[in-house]
């Protein structure tokens, strides 16, 4: 909620040959409005932070892929969801809108996170919808 605190956990394994510079965590607003044939939006960053390999705690040690190591791999994954190490903590803004689908405007929340290789066309960039409201007050 605004003003709150949040976090993201991930898990990560980079199983190609190209080494990670960074890994970057973007919370985006994106404000939608539209009446009587009057279109406007706005997008704004409403957290931002660009972690290094080691402070991911991403393993660059590049190794072949193996038959039959898919499943060791997944639990690894599991492991690491699981721990409270691999999470991105941070503060929501006081001012972010609840996300709200009205006739008129529209508020959406993304998330995004973007590998940086340094192979420059090769960013692997994940974007997930999700979904702010504020806690009820008792």
């Amino acid at each position: 909620s605004a003003g709150g605190p949040a976090s993201v956990k991930y898990a990560m394994q980079n199983s190609s040959t190209v080494p990670v510079k960074a890994i970057e965590v973007t919370l985006t607003e994106i404000v939608r409005f539209s009446a009587q044939g009057h279109h406007s939006s706005s997008s704004t960053a409403l957290f931002h932070t660009r972690l290094s390999p080691q402070d991911a705690g991403l393993d660059q040690a590049l190794r072949p892929l193996e038959n039959g190591s898919q499943v060791g791999d997944l639990m690894a994954l599991r492991d690491m969801l699981e721990s409270d190490r691999f999470k991105v903590n941070f503060n929501i803004p006081a001012g972010a809108r609840n996300t709200y689908n009205g006739s008129i405007i529209h508020v959406e929340h993304s998330l995004m996170i973007k590998v940086i290789t340094t192979f420059g066309s090769a960013n692997p960039t994940l974007q997930r919808p999700i979904q702010m409201f504020s806690r009820a007050r008792p």
